[in-house]
């Protein structure tokens, strides 16, 4: 009876690695989505302070 409870518990512990692995693309992706919406918010803000000049670059062009 041993063998079965390994057996059984071999099984367990695999079937959650691969719901991991399924799972993993998806969250990446809601979490790539998340910081390009935080990213998005911020780009109004970010302009009106470079046009103001508090901001000396964005993009990698120096404005002036």
């Amino acid at each position: 009876m041993p063998a079965l409870s390994v057996l059984t518990i071999s099984a367990i512990v695999c079937a959650a690695f691969v719901t991991g692995l399924l799972l993993l693309p998806f969250l990446a992706h809601r979490m790539l989505i998340r910081k390009y919406r935080q990213v998005a918010d911020c780009e109004p803000e970010l302009e009106r302070m470079s046009e103001l000049g508090m901001i000396p670059h964005i993009g990698g062009s120096m404005r002036t």
